[in-house]
């Protein structure tokens, strides 16, 4: 059975099970989610709710599709949606005029050129490098996770925000909530010791100058690419490493930062991106397939070409 006789399957089980129409209808959409991925949602739709929580098959999709596994991923349908709307926020009666969200706004960071179609319904600010800031507002908040919702366009004309307001609002709140961490990769995975901040902007902070390989991302380690964009950021951390640097985007949640001097080839820097993005990284979590080097004379971050490899970029003096 093929992946998407196997989602007919699912939905037919289900509407089999919910026989009353009048109470509940099962609903099917296909939906853009992050790098233009689109997902199957399935949606179990109260008679008297205008908004329903969507369950996407591609990440309940068993390795084996046969009739058994359709029975199966029917159950977690209905589980999850129970779940949901026994803990989902009343987003029906929800204010969302600009006043009422401006606290909840925060930002992810996309890169633009895998987010094309997508991006052409939300609002959007694009910042270096091809990469782009989208605004979400965070309507729920606890030890689970986050639901959250973009700012769309259609959202800015029907509510009246100045999108360039809800921007910089967004971008502040992301600042503040989500604190940068810097750390060398034997911190991330529990080899160094941490006894100090791991904010490059406190003046507490401390980091080993010799450990090679270190991770920028935020205290929530959730959509923490964005930090390399806080301002003065990047400056900040080559200031740190006292050095040029490498700028590799593990994913939406992180920048793996290796100083210039002994790094290895710019291919081999963008062959192992590419590798790891097709490979380890999931298709939602992708940030892009480049790489970036900060040079601290021009202050700036730049995507480099292979042929523009020189004794500089090494860091070699």
């Amino acid at each position: 059975m093929n992946k998407e006789r196997f989602f007919e399957e699912v939905v037919a089980e289900l509407r089999n099970r919910i026989a009353d129409g009048n109470l509940f209808t099962v609903e099917t959409k296909e939906v853009m989610k992050t790098n233009d991925e689109k997902l199957h949602g399935v949606c179990i739709c109260l008679a008297d709710r205008t908004i329903a929580p969507t369950v996407y098959l591609e990440d309940i999709l068993p390795d084996d599709l046969n009739a058994e596994t359709v029975k199966e991923v029917a159950d977690q349908v209905l589980a999850i949606s129970a779940c949901a709307y026994k803990d989902a926020p009343d987003i029906e009666n929800m204010s969302m005029g600009y006043e009422d969200i401006k606290d909840k706004l925060v930002v992810q960071l996309v890169d633009g050129d895998l987010n094309r179609e997508r991006l052409k319904e939300l609002v959007y600010s694009p910042v270096e490098n091809g990469f782009v800031m989208i605004p979400y507002i965070v309507l729920k908040e606890d030890m689970d996770g986050s639901m959250r919702a973009a700012v769309t366009k259609m959202m800015a004309k029907e509510f009246d925000y100045d999108v360039d307001k809800v921007m910089e609002t967004a971008l502040l709140n992301t600042v503040e909530k989500c604190e940068p961490s810097f750390l060398s990769m034997g911190s991330m995975i529990g080899f160094d010791d941490m006894t100090r901040s791991s904010n490059p902007m406190k003046s507490d902070f401390n980091i080993d100058p010799n450990a090679g390989m270190y991770i920028l991302t935020n205290s929530a380690r959730f959509n923490g690419a964005s930090v390399m964009f806080y301002p003065e950021m990047a400056k900040r951390i080559g200031d740190v490493l006292e050095d040029n640097y490498y700028a590799l985007p593990s994913s939406l949640h992180e920048f793996i930062i290796l100083p210039a001097d002994g790094a290895p080839d710019l291919k081999d820097l963008q062959d192992m991106v590419k590798e790891a993005n097709r490979t380890v990284v999931d298709a939602k979590d992708v940030l892009s397939d480049r790489v970036f080097f900060f040079d601290r004379d021009r202050e700036k971050l730049v995507e480099p070409k292979v042929k523009e490899r020189n004794a500089d970029e090494r860091g070699e003096r």
